[in-house]
């Protein structure tokens, strides 16, 4: 009101058009902002240097990381709607994850506006932020070096930080298991997700997902299954996983080709669809396992409960420690092949690389 009546009351018309055009510009100019920061496909570089330095270094863990943060919210505010319906979960899903989008997108435009170098860096930071790559790496291998030297509770524990789940009274056997299974769920759900849509949408999108992903793993927490939050925040990341599962599996049996596995990868994903899943070849565990030429899957038992998971996979290998060193190689190749890959593709679909 104050601004127009300001403009009606300046006697210039071409005065009175440079104030309007002036702020159409900056409207546009910070539309093109946001734009900027929601086109990860005009930026394959530096998202894709964000995942270099993860491979490298590593995101070290501290108290304050952003997924910690995001968890903890989600977590605090889950608990009042449990009881209350399904509106009310996907009232706490929505505004959990929307926060989190419109939080990194925020950042993003103001460094784009302070320089674009202080944009680009916040590309790369948020990409090292949101991988885990070498995190999963290195705790596979504590599980490989501890079983090997026969110290198998130290191999629980670091195990239960690659799953994310209690891994009690594991057997050797069952702890080589679990292991490549749980390779294989990060390479599709927290390596392979995040990066393709860090390069479709950026980091913002990158980060939305992330949101979605805890929202479930919170949802999930003390075995509430039957409760809206987790039913809701499942059903949801179940269906922006879904694209990026059935890559991966696309990805490991073109990697499995070089070894002369295509075919037994190849089957083994296509008789063994993802439960719950609404693509058919969406399911990495099942294509790891015909990559890796063992049976995962099965019935374990775990601190006295007899736990049943679709078996996948034929056993053709023995499955001694070595398989999680296979697991893990596999891993780091298949991250190479979709990284190089969905760059090359941006650059020829955009013409841009910087």
């Amino acid at each position: 009101m104050a601004v127009s009546a300001i403009v009606r009351s300046v006697p210039s018309p071409n005065l009175k058009r440079m104030i309007c055009g002036t702020r159409r510009g900056e409207s546009v100019m910070w539309a093109s902002r946001i734009g900027a920061v929601w086109s990860g496909f005009d930026q394959p570089a530096w998202i894709l240097l964000g995942a270099v330095l993860d491979l490298v270094l590593g995101d070290p863990f501290w108290r304050y990381h952003p997924l910690n943060l995001v968890s903890f919210g989600a977590e605090r505010l889950c608990n009042p709607i449990r009881e209350r319906g399904p509106l009310a979960s996907v009232f706490w899903l929505s505004v959990v994850s929307l926060t989190v989008f419109g939080t990194i997108t925020a950042l993003l435009v103001t460094m784009d506006w302070l320089s674009v170098w202080l944009f680009r860096a916040g590309i790369v930071v948020f990409t090292f932020w949101g991988l885990p790559i070498r995190s999963v790496v290195l705790k596979s291998l504590a599980v490989y070096h501890n079983l090997v030297i026969g110290r198998t509770n130290e191999s629980r524990e670091e195990l239960s930080r690659v799953a994310g789940r209690p891994t009690g009274t594991l057997s050797p056997r069952d702890l080589i298991k679990t292991t490549v299974e749980s390779v294989a769920d990060n390479l599709g759900q927290a390596i392979v997700a995040p990066l393709f849509f860090a390069l479709i949408g950026g980091p913002a999108f990158l980060w939305l997902y992330k949101a979605i992903a805890a929202l479930d793993g919170v949802a999930e927490k003390g075995h509430r299954r039957g409760e809206y939050p987790y039913r809701i925040a499942h059903a949801v990341h179940q269906v922006t996983r879904a694209l990026p599962e059935a890559l991966t599996s696309w990805a490991i049996m073109a990697v499995a080709a070089t070894e002369g596995r295509f075919w037994s990868t190849w089957e083994s994903v296509r008789s063994s669809p993802s439960p719950g899943s609404v693509w058919r070849f969406g399911h990495s565990q099942a294509a790891m396992a015909g990559a890796l030429g063992i049976r995962l899957g099965g019935a374990r038992m775990t601190n006295g409960v007899l736990a049943l998971a679709r078996p996948v996979g034929r056993t053709e290998r023995n499955l001694d420690p070595s398989m999680i060193l296979m697991a893990v190689s596999l891993m780091i190749r298949v991250t190479v092949l979709v990284s190089i890959v969905g760059g090359i593709l941006l650059v020829m679909i955009t013409g841009r690389w910087l």
